[in-house]
């Protein structure tokens, strides 16, 4: 087996985070290089601000379409219980899926605007 050499480890660490730093920022997750500042901030300016916090009721059909949404979310909240162990991930999983319901009901009431 080779010997840990801590010298070669930083040396290696050193190169990876010099080619990390020239990555574009789309591969690190950030804004496209090919969007512009004024492109990344439209969604921050204040109608966007009005639209996102402002309450949305839904018509009869966006209402069946959250059922529908809802209905497979407690399946699938009931198959978490069951074959899960009690845990922090499994209430961390429960509590996501009660994101993921919200969020796509605020998605199907503000019919993809935001």
């Amino acid at each position: 087996m080779k010997k840990f050499n801590p010298d070669s480890y930083w040396d290696f660490v050193e190169r990876t985070a010099n080619e990390v730093a020239k990555w574009p920022a789309w591969k690190l997750g950030g804004p496209s290089v090919r969007t512009n500042k004024k492109q990344r901030s439209k969604k921050m300016n204040p109608d966007y601000i009005e639209e996102a916090f402002t309450y949305h009721a839904p018509t009869e059909d966006q209402i069946e379409s959250m059922k529908q949404i809802r209905n497979i979310a407690m399946d699938l909240a009931h198959t978490i219980v069951r074959e899960c162990p009690e845990s922090a991930d499994r209430s961390a999983a429960l509590r996501k899926l009660r994101e993921v319901v919200m969020t796509a009901n605020a998605s199907i009431v503000l019919e993809g605007v935001i």
